[in-house]
């Protein structure tokens, strides 16, 4: 569970601002909040999910955005997420160039080369270095085991 401002904080700048507009065209029917006291609520409200922050936000179905976008945005991995699964497949892509002793040979490598290069996850001195730079949650073996064969 986490608090509304931290689901609030995953959005992207572009739906945090349509998130601040479809509050601000909200109306309460039984008048018991202000939509300040309102959005102070759902900020400090914990909630399980984006999307029970999402629903317990607004009402979809009178949105100006629409149901299908909120919807989309609800089921979307979070810029968290996100972020976490491009660090580990830069790790994982690490591992793979260091014992594939990988060089680059066409232009779209010489752009991962040189983002791997900035991120300091290539080229490595040595073995240790890169086993101590490109450690990746066990679960995701785990978790990728049972969902994808190998060929």
């Amino acid at each position: 569970m986490k608090k509304g401002k931290q689901f609030y904080e995953d959005l992207t700048p572009e739906q945090q601002v349509a998130w601040q507009e479809e509050v601000k065209h909200l109306k309460r029917k039984n008048g018991l909040f202000t939509r300040k006291i309102f959005v102070d609520w759902i900020m400090q409200m914990e909630h399980d999910s984006v999307f029970e922050f999402l629903t317990r936000s607004f009402i979809w179905y009178n949105s100006i955005m629409g149901y299908d976008y909120w919807y989309s945005v609800a089921i979307a991995p979070t810029k968290r997420e996100r972020t976490e699964k491009l660090e580990a497949l830069s790790k994982v892509l690490a591992k793979i160039w260091y014992y594939g002793n990988w060089k680059c040979e066409t232009a779209n490598e010489r752009v991962m080369q040189m983002l791997m290069e900035e991120l300091g996850l290539y080229p490595f001195k040595d073995e240790d270095e890169m086993i101590e730079k490109t450690a990746v949650d066990e679960d995701l073996y785990v978790k990728a085991k049972a969902s994808v064969p190998l060929k």
